[in-house]
């Protein structure tokens, strides 16, 4: 199973590759469908291969092109918590005078009781289950994932929870907690890893994991400006080994990233005199992305080099890597661009 954030609007949705289909969970305002289409046109997905649609909660921001999406052949999954919101805010469109916005169509639209969710989940290979989380609206709804993603739309932040004590918003966190998630991905807010990860000084017969990270053709996808992957023989191990974490000379920085159940990729700094400044890099492996893994790792990079007295970072990012949107979510900002690519900065 892969899980995809797609970034065309203010809204964070999701889609979710299981092993016979795939679910869209929410949407954005009314107006961002052809961007939502670039969107999936990025991960090589188009609009006709989504299978159902599920929406948090039923305001505009997050049911917005529900109705157009699935008129490209997704079908709309309307728990029994939520037919009565479906047109809660068809006015709002109506007042705004947005051409865009299609009302959703009831006769197109299937509807399911909430613990019926798991059987329909199964249906297009998703272990999973549909929770109803009411605080922020009273139809909102979560959805939790075996592996330990959940999604919850706009209930409020677990950083926020006590704030919320006595309340729904607390009944709600309960039920999911209950559930021991590993992953958080939330509609506005970014993913919050809740699992132990450790930046680790690998050995040098762990090797292996980078050269299969270097390897792996989708994982090295945003490097084919600069020729894809990278192969790292074994004979050459000992002296990259030796450049990198031996005699690194407070120029280098190197850790694996490691979550509950192994590696997951790496994380880097190095002095570049191009930049007169130290580079970012951050790797995570294909079939472990869509996890929170690289926006954590990133951070617990910046603290690293904090910590070792480093003022400021930088990373150059290809023109076309939509990785740029998970250093700008971590506050890095351009610097400038040229043609081939985009220079970002932090200060630390």
């Amino acid at each position: 199973m892969k899980i995809h954030e797609l970034h065309y609007s203010n809204t964070n949705t999701y889609l979710i590759e299981g092993e016979k289909g795939k679910l869209l969970f929410d949407t954005g305002w009314a107006g961002t469908f052809p961007a939502f289409c670039k969107a999936l046109g990025e991960i090589k997905i188009a609009v006709q291969d989504i299978d159902y649609i599920l929406i948090s909660h039923y305001h505009p921001d997050h049911m917005g092109i529900a109705q157009e999406i699935g008129d490209q052949g997704g079908v709309l999954l309307v728990p029994d918590v939520q037919e009565g919101f479906l047109h809660a805010v068809d006015h709002v469109f109506e007042k705004e005078k947005n051409r865009a916005f299609i009302p959703v169509r009831d006769d197109r639209i299937r509807r399911i009781t909430i613990d019926e969710g798991t059987a329909v989940l199964n249906e297009i290979g998703i272990g999973g289950r549909i929770i109803h989380t009411p605080g922020h609206s009273e139809d909102s709804i979560s959805l939790f994932l075996d592996g330990g993603d959940l999604f919850v739309g706009d209930l409020n932040p677990l950083y926020e929870l006590e704030a919320h004590k006595g309340t729904e918003i607390e009944e709600s966190w309960n039920k999911l907690l209950a559930l021991k998630p590993r992953r958080v991905h939330y509609g506005h807010a970014k993913t919050a890893v809740l699992e132990n990860l450790k930046l680790v000084v690998p050995a040098l017969e762990e090797m292996w994991f980078r050269e299969s990270l270097m390897a792996d053709e989708e994982t090295m996808a945003y490097n084919h400006s600069w020729g894809g992957t990278i192969p790292f023989p074994r004979e050459q191990w000992a002296e990259w080994y030796d450049h990198w974490i031996v005699a690194h000379d407070n120029k280098r920085f190197y850790r694996y990233l490691k979550a509950e159940s192994g590696y997951v990729g790496e994380v880097a700094y190095h002095y570049d005199t191009e930049y007169d400044g130290f580079v970012a890099d951050v790797i995570i492996f294909s079939k472990f992305r869509g996890k929170g893994y690289g926006a954590k790792g990133l951070e617990m990079l910046c603290a690293a080099a904090k910590e070792n007295g480093i003022s400021v970072l930088y990373d150059d990012i290809a023109i076309d890597n939509t990785a740029i949107g998970l250093f700008l979510k971590q506050g890095f900002y351009e610097e400038y661009r040229t043609k081939e690519k985009i220079v970002l900065k932090k200060e630390l």
